[in-house]
């Protein structure tokens, strides 16, 4: 999940979305 992770840095609440905590 490589774009999940700068979703991640970009919006801390997309983690609800994209457990990649």
């Amino acid at each position: 999940m490589i774009l999940a992770m700068p979703f991640h840095i970009k919006m801390p609440f997309y983690s609800n979305t994209y457990p990649i905590n």
